[in-house]
């Protein structure tokens, strides 16, 4: 209803922008103010309620990032309201922020030189809200809703002048928090129930304002306020250690975060699910050793339950949390799909090596984006058609922290993706030669003592979320429409060139699924994570699906899933592999590497005729097979993929005689 009184015709908005310089009502056309009039009434009748100012200020935000229609004259009134509201509720200047806080954050040189210099007086406004205990009372001013404000704000104001030149000063101003949050995360079991909250709350409060900051000004290519972008992108990310450090000491508190998506209610934390994970041991140096073989070489990840326990879960990317923060994914502004051209910048493997005047990309920072990007793709980027729940409550339940990508049709997303593949590949090579680097240095062992040093888990990381983005992107279902098909081919065209710059777009189909099979073959020698190992494996049998009938591409996944099973796997710890994912993994590269071997029934009867041979002579628990070291006293999921994969080619014959 609301959009029907703001609607406008193209050339009437038109008009109004080149026109409308004053935002008073006496401005505003008709309907315009009739608009104002029903605006002013939904916001007084929901001033009590959190939920429903943070949603009508998300739905607003959402309305005019898409309706091309608007009333610019009532567009420019209301950010004149928003703008006033958010400057009296959250900014202060600096001079006036109240004593208990501690301004920090500041990408400023010497903001304090200023006299107007401003924060985002977060220690305030919680304070004042905790003084109040009605939150009700302070809806429309609470910290639940200064993101989704600001949201709204910054949308106008690139609607309006197709700028943020009004508001990029938030961008770069410093945070009112609550002392230090280092040395109070350090004395969190000293802190009573209260402090302990507090802190809490205006981490989450402060990272979910980062995020929103991060979602507006990914919009500019100004380089200068890019690089303010990264920055603010490893703010996020230092937070989120702490934030992961002080979560793990709050397991008593029953905590629950402060709400940041108001389009559903958000599910209240299991108790089981926040139990901290049993610390891992730095395995001893130059035990299992495992020499380089071929195209055996490294792989994967440990399986997600151990990474989540070395490194929180999404969005952190803290290789020392106490906390898993995958479990409170709901409790994070979601980041729009703009911010992902940062993945464009330099990366710089090496954090002590500074580059001046220059986007760089640190691991800790591309790891944060890759863990985003990639959920962001299998959300929308399904490899198989989306079955419809008729329970609406599923569907809200799946959509949260995606509401924002839901509105964009799935072909776009695809064409974006695309266009982001390049710079995907580029750190693909340059991790991928780190890895090899720390190979080489270490004669081969997947165990040796540098493997596992300072800043090497966040790269092997990145390592596997990289090829995980590109098998996302390329299974997409709707690559095997003929709708899709010039896109398809842009895709392969960009990874077939790396492997032979002379190849053109022209090129047979096949022609670029080989080429690209043979670029991916070259990563078998460099993985050293099982996860990975399961990625690059997953993006071969995805090329091969768009070559059916050529043999190359799976003689090729069967050759690297036959090197991956005859070699030993490491955690980020250096541990040995071990657990029902790991079992679960080494069970799914058997497969593949059965459906992909020329001639099935000789390799079946040959792997199970050694396999009887080899059990016999395991002695202990940890002992394992000779040819296949990934399988040890778990032999079982071993016997069974031989069982049912003798059984399906019996059958398969049987048919086929029959029919003959």
């Amino acid at each position: 209803m609301a959009l029907k009184h703001m609607a406008t015709s193209e050339i009437d908005s038109q008009e109004n922008i080149q026109s409308s310089s004053s935002t008073d009502d006496s401005h505003l056309s008709e309907r315009a103010s009739r608009a104002k009039g029903l605006l002013e009434l939904v916001m007084e009748s929901v001033k009590s309620s959190v939920a429903c100012v943070g949603l009508l200020y998300d739905q607003l935000a959402a309305m005019v990032c898409r309706c091309d229609a608007l009333d610019i004259s009532f567009l420019k009134w209301i950010a004149e309201e928003i703008a006033d509201r958010f400057q009296d509720y959250f900014v202060k200047e600096l001079k006036e922020v109240s004593k208990m806080g501690y301004t920090q954050f500041s990408l400023e040189a010497s903001e304090e030189d200023y006299e107007d210099a401003i924060c985002v007086n977060i220690e305030g406004v919680l304070r004042n809200e905790k003084s109040q205990g009605n939150i009700g009372a302070v809806a429309a001013q609470s910290l639940c809703v200064m993101a989704p404000m600001f949201r709204l704000l910054r949308s106008l104001q690139f609607r309006i002048s197709n700028n943020l030149d009004s508001v990029d000063g938030l961008l770069s101003c410093s945070v009112a928090m609550p002392k230090d949050m280092t040395d109070l995360i350090d004395d969190f079991p000293k802190l009573n129930h209260d402090e302990q909250i507090f802190i809490l709350d205006s981490l989450f409060y402060c990272i979910n304002w980062f995020r929103e900051l991060v979602n507006a000004f990914s919009l500019l290519r100004d380089e200068e306020m890019q690089t303010k972008v990264l920055q603010r992108i490893e703010n996020i990310i230092s937070l989120q250690q702490l934030l992961a450090k002080g979560l793990g000491y709050a397991k008593s508190l029953d905590y629950r975060p402060p709400r940041c998506h108001f389009y559903v209610d958000v599910k209240p934390l299991l108790q089981e699910k926040l139990k901290k994970p049993a610390n891992e041991k730095r395995a001893g140096k130059g035990k299992g050793k495992g020499k380089q073989k071929g195209k055996t070489k490294d792989a994967g990840n440990t399986s997600i339950t151990d990474v989540n326990a070395v490194v929180p879960g999404n969005p952190s990317s803290n290789v020392t949390g106490e906390m898993d923060l995958s479990v409170y994914k709901d409790f994070f502004r979601e980041l729009d799909i703009e911010v992902f051209v940062a993945l464009s910048s330099c990366l710089v493997l090496d954090e002590r090596a500074v580059k001046e005047d220059k986007l760089v990309l640190y691991p800790t920072g591309l790891l944060f984006l890759l863990e985003d990007y990639v959920t962001k793709l299998d959300h929308c980027l399904p490899s198989t058609l989306k079955l419809i729940s008729s329970l609406a409550t599923t569907q809200q339940a799946a959509s949260v922290g995606y509401a924002s990508l839901d509105r964009i049709p799935t072909p776009l997303i695809a064409r974006r993706a695309m266009k982001l593949l390049t710079f995907i590949l580029m750190k693909l090579e340059a991790t991928a030669e780190y890895c090899q680097k720390l190979l080489d240095s270490n004669d081969g062992i997947y165990d040796g003592p540098e493997m596992f040093k300072d800043g090497s888990a966040e790269v092997k990381l990145c390592y596997s979320m990289l090829l995980h983005s590109v098998a996302s992107t390329l299974g997409w279902i709707g690559f095997h429409s003929s709708a899709y098909n010039a896109l398809l081919r842009d895709c392969l065209h960009i990874i077939a060139s790396r492997q032979n710059s002379e190849t053109t777009k022209t090129a047979l189909l096949k022609e670029l699924v080989l080429f690209s099979c043979q670029y991916f073959l070259r990563y078998a020698s460099c993985t050293v994570l099982l996860t990975s190992a399961g990625n690059l494996v997953r993006v071969m049998q995805v090329l091969s699906t768009f070559a059916p009938n050529e043999a190359e591409p799976r003689q090729k996944i069967a050759e690297v899933c036959h090197g991956f099973l005859s070699r030993q796997w490491y955690t980020l710890n250096g541990l040995p592999e071990h657990g029902a994912v790991y079992n679960r993994q080494i069970e799914s590269l058997l497969k593949s590497y059965f459906a992909n071997v020329t001639d099935t029934l000789s390799v079946v009867n040959t792997t199970a005729k050694w396999v009887e041979d080899e059990i016999q002579m395991l002695q202990n628990k940890d002992s394992c097979l000779h040819t296949f070291p990934t399988i040890n006293k778990h032999v079982s999921t071993c016997w069974v993929i031989l069982h049912s994969e003798s059984s399906s080619i019996q059958i398969n014959m049987a048919v086929y005689f029959k029919a003959v």
